[in-house]
């Protein structure tokens, strides 16, 4: 004989079933409502670890008994839920949508965006720039920044930028092309290469910038990233760090004898070492040669083209001195060199 089954129990279980996913061909579903749950039932669940259908019962208390509500919100929100989340971080709000309790409203912030919530990861980043860059998790080198268990949550890493539009060479107009050329606009999507620490490329992934704050994407340059993977692979930069260049330079005066009232050339190895992590296109020096007291006073450019990361580059600049005999000022020639500009 078959026992009947109980109607709430019979809709306990297809409420399990919903929120699990459970049956053949089962797509991905919304969080179950529980229609048809009495109360008694649906506090039982929540009282069991279902946090969606502790968000359930805070959801049906609100309009009558807010305190038990946020109860079963709080409940919730132990378990990340994001729903629950929100509630909280709405209660935290002024009419004016301002934050009561700052410290509050930033902690909550985390875990929404921890827990995968978009459109909140671009808020703490406004709110809290230092604590949205230290809850996006470090991607390490043997990690898909694809994995589908961080999709939608904060992670960063360290990339090259691919080359942009606007890094391109641009096209000259011939003199019979009349027409208006308009210039490229600016890349707000495009690739990046995934570098380990050692600056090997790790792997290629597209990125859309147009949520990241005064940062224009330049091909060659290494930045860290931190944003969110979305479900279509495309990575979106919340936030993005780039590296100032770093980098020494010197001038050495090759030495030799002083003849007074003669004229003698001199030479000096300019020596320039990139110390930082970006590749230093082009570097211009200005290196001065003088004898102090003396009305010999030249100065000379030199130029050092794609530095790499970890590179020294040295080159010679020549100067002739006349030496001044007659007021006694014949002396070794100092040395000067400074930065006149830099691209990279």
């Amino acid at each position: 004989m078959v026992k009947p089954i109980r109607l709430a129990a019979a809709v306990w279980c297809a409420a399990l079933v919903v929120s699990s996913g459970i049956g053949a061909g089962a797509a991905p579903s919304s969080p179950p409502t529980f229609e048809g749950v009495s109360d008694t039932d649906l506090q039982a669940l929540a009282k069991k670890g279902d946090t969606d259908a502790a968000f359930a019962m805070g959801e049906r208390l609100i309009s009558t008994d807010k305190k038990a509500a946020f109860t079963y919100y709080s409940m919730a929100a132990k378990a990340e839920h994001i729903g629950a989340l929100k509630v909280l971080l709405e209660a935290n709000h002024k009419p004016d949508g301002k934050p009561i309790d700052k410290s509050q409203e930033v902690a909550l912030l985390k875990r929404l965006a921890a827990a995968g919530s978009i459109e909140h990861h671009a808020l703490l980043r406004d709110l809290s720039p230092d604590n949205y860059w230290s809850v996006a998790r470090v991607t390490g080198p043997k990690t898909d920044v694809a994995d589908p268990t961080l999709t939608s949550r904060p992670q960063r890493f360290t990339a090259r930028v691919n080359a942009t539009q606007e890094d391109k060479p641009k096209k000259k107009k011939s003199k019979k092309d009349k027409a208006t050329v308009e210039a490229p606009k600016a890349e707000s999507s495009g690739t990046v290469d995934r570098v380990s620490s050692a600056g090997q490329t790790l792997a290629t992934v597209k990125v859309d910038f147009s949520d990241a704050k005064d940062f224009k994407p330049v091909g060659g340059r290494q930045v860290e990233i931190a944003g969110y993977n979305d479900s279509e692979n495309v990575f979106h930069a919340i936030m993005v760090h780039q590296p100032d260049p770093v980098f020494k330079y010197d001038g050495e005066l090759l030495k030799h004898g002083v003849v007074a009232g003669k004229e003698q050339n001199w030479e000096v190895k300019v020596t320039v070492r990139n110390t930082g992590v970006q590749m230093i296109k082009k570097i211009e020096l200005k290196v001065r040669c003088f004898q102090r007291q003396s009305p010999n006073d030249n100065s000379t450019p030199v130029t050092f083209n794609n530095i790499a990361p970890g590179d020294t580059v040295t080159s010679t600049a020549s100067f002739s001195v006349y030496n001044f005999q007659y007021i006694g000022k014949s002396s070794v020639p100092s040395v000067e060199v400074k930065v006149d500009k830099y691209d990279w």
